[in-house]
């Protein structure tokens, strides 16, 4: 057995089991739902990451040294696998006979790749939908596709919270005091070498953290059932703590649950058993992986993907060009997609340089064969490096790749105009597969697939795989016959009625007869249009919700900004009026790498646009990236549409810039260009002096200086800083003059106080000095700096007292 299997193997065993000790099964049930079960996942996770280490660095016994199977006694898990409700009777109590009846509910955990399902939850209108999941991730594409819900989390309220939480006060010193017996840690231990040193902080972790949060969802959903007749729980996903709660106590409360699969599983070990009363799995793949687990065939539903139902309409909705045109693609370049690697999760590759290594030599392919043919490299970036755009960008750029197009959706529009996509083992893989397009696949099956896809086990085999995949047309035919049978093997029938079918089995769940209308389309794309029939951009009839942005915007309320305009974008995707608020506001509240994501796309869809060139050269300025930010000023002092706002901005950024590099000359001409443009800029005069400051030219920078006091005698910054020339050019009463007139105007200004001393101490007067800074510190008792100004003043005071 190797190292991974074997970590598998005794992290699986002991995360089964842990909570079946004596000493926790009992205290560890909340609502008749075992805490600890649901949290097996999460002990799995850690002891993969504990389990690894440990079979590199030392030589424990073999696998025999963990107690057998058969010790667990009567399991939980086996009970729940053997469950096979009927639902004849539940569906029978669940008719509507009354028309005075209240409505029945359905609790959905909602995920991008169930929302066709909610949309047809939605349309048949004979559901009310409670939605379950992150607020940030659902809500707007909820909104999007205009679907009436109510949030899980507001059944939650400040009354049940309190009564949870003193709950649970009452049960943590019983499960603190479990934690510690010897025989319950000794559960954890490979041969004679003990893993509770490194578990044990995690599982109390558990027990303070994810436990509450169980027990409030368990609760939240006691109250659901209390106030709604809530006749279905529908999730994606029954490994996860706060799912398994759910799941659990749903069955506890007589609710039956549909698993919806959100992929096609290569089957983690805590997910063996189906909890849930049904499962839908995308084909006989997925049905196959349970079945021989142990689960019962009947609980397992083939049904195809709802969320894939989409890709029988993308043709009716979808043009290369305008999808080309709206993420900056040239349509009439050869178009290879990557789909970004997910290296995280415990059974993963523990080479943390893969992707890097193998995003330049796909560079560095595209770019090779770029020399014979035309050809573009698009990203598409996993969930979960949803903000490293700029990482790869960067990467691009110094593999002299300046055309690459990055995105963190669009992932329709992407496969649309592709014409191969690259991955590692990635459901994608088979959403391309469904267009039609070739696939390579870098050191994995996609899933099991070896035939329909390219397997490419050495970066080296790379660029050839590319070429072949292509423009080799007889190797293309060959993939595309085998391609039919990998499709219904992993997705079914695929004739865009997996909706369709996953609605037939919440009838038979429910007793509910399910009708959605004729006309009902699966799907609402993310976009891609952005124009309107005349060809010009449509941003002018998003104009209300822009006003409404740029009106909170105004105010300072920053998020609330970003959610109008987020609204917005979703209708309007293409926008660049949209585009540039968003960058703009993103940049306010710090999310650089969001805000230049979208100020890339609109400098793709609008390279003319200097205000989104500006803002880009100062997010990139801000992350120290000054060459790049170079680039996007020239962009605007190149252009003949820049205005002279914009054109004094650019010179002033540039000077910045070329500052930051060391290069003092082409900072002095960017300022001196800034200041023809602006000649009373006290701001520019400011920043000239103090650069005459740095290169010694005392008279430069007073003249300077002189000009920014003359114009405003209250400039603090300015009366200090030409305090500090006046010295250095000998004026040294005049220059604590200024010194002093500052420091009345900001009496807590570090630098004036510290240049002060500085003055005083020269000229031999460390009393006046110290009383300086004393009075300083009297103010600003914490600040540190001042203290070891007073301290090595003292020092040296003490010292000449002595001599």
């Amino acid at each position: 057995m190797n190292l991974e299997l074997l970590a598998i193997e005794y992290s699986s065993r002991m995360a089964k089991r842990w909570y079946l000790h004596p000493d926790f099964a009992s205290i560890g049930l909340y609502e008749g739902v075992h805490l600890g079960e649901c949290s097996e996942y999460t002990v799995f996770r850690e002891l993969m990451r504990i389990v690894k280490f440990k079979l590199l660095t030392c030589r424990p016994g073999g696998p025999g040294a963990l107690p057998p199977e058969s010790m667990e006694g009567p399991s939980l898990r086996k009970a729940r696998q053997s469950r096979l409700l009927s639902f004849e009777q539940l569906a029978a109590s669940a008719r509507i006979t009354d028309q005075d009846s209240p409505r029945p509910a359905i609790l959905l955990s909602v995920r991008a790749q169930n929302l066709a399902l909610a949309r047809a939850l939605d349309s048949s209108g004979v559901f009310d939908l409670v939605v379950e999941g992150n607020r940030e991730a659902i809500s707007r594409p909820l909104i999007r596709n205009g679907i009436d819900y109510e949030r899980f989390e507001d059944f939650l309220t400040p009354e049940i919270r309190l009564a949870c939480e003193a709950r649970f006060a009452a049960l943590m010193p019983l499960w603190m005091e479990a934690v510690e017996g010897k025989s319950f840690q000794a559960q954890f231990s490979l041969g004679e070498t003990s893993l509770f040193p490194e578990i044990g902080d995690s599982l109390r972790n558990l027990f303070q953290g994810e436990f509450l949060q169980e027990a409030l969802y368990i609760e939240t959903l006691k109250h659901l059932v209390r106030q709604r007749r809530l006749v279905m729980v529908l999730v994606w996903n029954d490994s996860l703590p706060l799912h398994r709660a759910l799941v659990l106590f749903a069955q506890e409360a007589g609710v039956p649950v549909l698993h919806v699969a959100h992929a096609i599983y290569g089957m983690e070990p805590t997910n063996e058993v189906v909890y849930a009363d049904r499962i839908a799995v995308y084909g006989d793949h997925s049905k196959e992986l349970y079945v021989g687990r142990g689960n019962p065939p009947e609980k397992v539903v083939v049904t195809g993907n709802p969320d894939w139902d989409k890709y029988k309409y993308l043709h009716t909705v979808l043009s290369r060009a305008e999808v080309c045109r709206s993420l900056g693609l040239d349509r009439r370049k050869r178009i290879v997609l990557f789909a970004t690697f997910f290296v995280a999760g415990p059974m993963a590759a523990a080479d943390s340089s893969l992707p890097k290594r193998f995003f330049q030599t796909l560079l560095r392919s595209i770019k090779r064969l770029g020399s014979r043919y035309q050809m573009q490299l698009a990203v598409k970036l996993h969930p979960a490096e949803r903000d490293r755009g700029s990482w790869y960008r960067r990467i691009a750029a110094q593999e002299d790749m300046g055309d690459v197009v990055v995105e963190a959706g669009h992932l329709e529009e992407l496969l649309f105009v592709s014409d191969l996509l690259i991955c590692r083992g990635s459901n994608i893989g088979f959403e391309a597969l469904l267009l039609g397009k070739p696939v390579i696949s870098y050191g994995l099956p996609v899933r099991g697939e070896e035939e329909a896809v390219t397997i490419v086990k050495d970066s080296s085999e790379l660029t050839r795989a590319i070429e072949k995949s292509l423009f080799d047309y007889t190797y293309r035919e060959a993939l595309e016959k085998k391609r039919e049978k990998a499709i219904y093997r992993f997705n079914y029938l695929w004739d865009g009625r997996a909706t369709h079918r996953v609605l037939g089995l919440i009838e038979e769940m429910t007793g509910i007869d399910i009708r959605i209308p004729d006309d009902f389309v699966p799907f609402t794309l993310s976009g891609s249009g952005g124009v309107g029939d005349d060809g010009k951009p449509k941003e002018e009839f998003g104009a209300p919700l822009l006003e409404e942005g740029d009106y909170a915007d105004a105010r300072g309320e920053f998020e609330k900004a970003l959610d109008i305009y987020r609204t917005a974008q979703k209708m309007y995707p293409s926008s660049p009026e949209l585009l540039k608020r968003l960058g703009r506001t993103l940049l306010k509240t710090g999310r650089l790498d969001e805000g230049m994501e979208s100020l890339s796309a609109l400098i793709r869809i609008d390279p003319e646009n200097m205000e989104g060139h500006l803002l880009m050269a100062l997010a990139l300025y801000s992350q120290g990236r000054h060459s790049s930010a170079l680039n996007h000023l020239r962009s605007v002092l190149g252009s003949k549409r820049s205005t002279e706002e914009e054109r004094r901005l650019a010179y002033l950024h540039t000077g910045r810039c070329k500052r930051a590099m060391g290069d003092l000359e082409g900072a002095e001409d960017g300022y001196r260009e800034c200041l023809l443009l602006d000649p009373d800029s006290r701001e520019i005069l400011k920043e000239l002096g103090s650069l005459y400051f740095e290169t010694a030219r005392f008279d430069l920078a007073h003249s300077a200086l002189r000009r920014v006091v003359a114009e405003d005698p209250g400039d603090t910054e300015a009366l200090s800083d030409l305090g500090v020339v006046l010295f250095h050019m000998g004026e040294v009463e005049e220059g604590k003059s200024y010194l002093r007139k500052a420091l009345e105007r900001d009496p807590d200004r570090f630098e004036t106080m510290a240049n002060l001393a500085e003055v005083e101490r020269a000229e031999g007067h460390l009393e006046n000095a110290l009383a300086l800074v004393g009075r300083f510190l009297e103010r600003n008792p914490d600040m540190e700096r001042a203290r070891r100004i007073y301290d090595e003043l003292h020092a040296e005071s003490s010292g000449d007292s002595t001599g």
